[in-house]
């Protein structure tokens, strides 16, 4: 409830249920004629598809289990994902106060592992953590938890990882997820101020939203839509779950900066590791693709690299370049979370 919910709840909620409305649907409602001999009027529906997935996981009953009567639901979800089964398994057991406080174990890096120079940076990354086949350096003045680059995959098999994303502007609880960074962006740009998505994927419903919340939006990406690549002046940029897949974030963070125009906003959605003790079980570092993965020090490192200012807004995360444009790496830019 954005008017009098808990904004911590909220936030997670939207983040881990892909839920960002009021839980309330009205499944059957009775209406008494005052004709003399009529009986009363019965209406009755299932719940919506978002709903009935949120209490199927939570392993709780659905009032309207046994109506055959189609769902007043505009929109067409995807079979919830198992990691988000397990999710949601995983808070009923803590509502129930069923669940077991899992062990939290350190990074354990391999005994074979080597100091390597950060690609973010270039400071001597340090052995961090190794599981079969994957090897993590962390980079103590960045932040910046990296994969052995060798251990990488290589191009081809890194777009066969890409295509196998499913991310259908038909699915609502996805629109749901990709609307607040849309929204942050709207709310510090002028109506039709023009930018690009990048990584926009095979299917760009970001630039849909973002189109939708007033601005003048195009998406590029590498693979799937490589025409027309970003020119300098951009108002805005946005780039979701981009750049955890970014084998040089450096190089690619400051063709980034070059695009953006004095006074622009990069808006960007990636995991966070906010503990390393929560790295060796964390399913976000085990996705094949990912190569980097960035600490909230590491935004900071960002924005004083290039002279922005950092604001955070739930899972979203902004930068926002200096008026001057150029950036002076002696300055110090604190990030302040809002």
């Amino acid at each position: 409830d954005g008017e009098h919910g808990d904004r911590f709840l909220n936030r997670t909620l939207a983040r881990e249920v892909v839920l960002s409305r009021l839980a309330l649907c009205c499944v059957e409602l009775e209406l008494v004629s005052v004709t003399p001999g009529e009986g009363p009027l019965r209406l009755r529906t299932r719940l919506d598809p978002d709903l009935e997935r949120v209490l199927a996981a939570l392993g709780l009953p659905d009032p309207a289990v046994e109506i055959t009567t189609p769902p007043l639901y505009d929109g067409v979800l995807q079979k919830p994902s198992k990691a988000w089964r397990q999710r949601a398994a995983r808070r009923a057991e803590l509502a129930l106060g069923t669940a077991r406080t899992p062990e939290l174990r350190p990074p354990q890096p391999a005994t074979e592992q080597q100091p390597g120079p950060c690609v973010l940076c270039g400071a001597p990354a340090q052995p961090f953590h190794a599981e079969p086949g994957r090897h993590w350096r962390s980079c103590p003045d960045c932040g910046l938890v990296q994969l052995e680059p060798e251990q990488q995959l290589n191009a081809a098999a890194a777009e066969q990882r890409l295509r196998l994303h499913r991310n259908s502007g038909a699915d609502a609880g996805y629109r749901d997820w990709l609307r607040p960074l849309a929204e942050a962006l709207a709310r510090r740009l002028p109506p039709g101020a023009a930018g690009v998505d990048l990584g926009c994927g095979p299917e760009p419903v970001l630039v849909e939203l973002l189109r939708a919340a007033g601005l003048t939006a195009r998406g590029w990406d590498p693979l799937f839509h490589p025409a027309e690549p970003p020119t300098p002046g951009q108002a805005w940029l946005s780039a979701c779950e981009v750049f955890e897949h970014l084998p040089r974030p450096r190089e690619e963070l400051e063709r980034w900066n070059d695009w953006l125009a004095p006074g622009g906003w990069l808006a960007l959605s990636t995991g966070l590791l906010e503990t390393d003790a929560a790295f060796p079980g964390w399913s976000y570092a085990r996705d094949p693709a990912h190569v980097c993965v960035a600490r909230p020090r590491t935004l900071e490192w960002l924005a004083e690299r290039f002279g922005w200012c950092l604001e955070r807004e739930g899972r979203v995360i902004l930068f926002h370049k200096s008026a001057q444009g150029n950036y002076d790496s002696t300055q110090s830019h604190r990030g302040t979370e809002k």
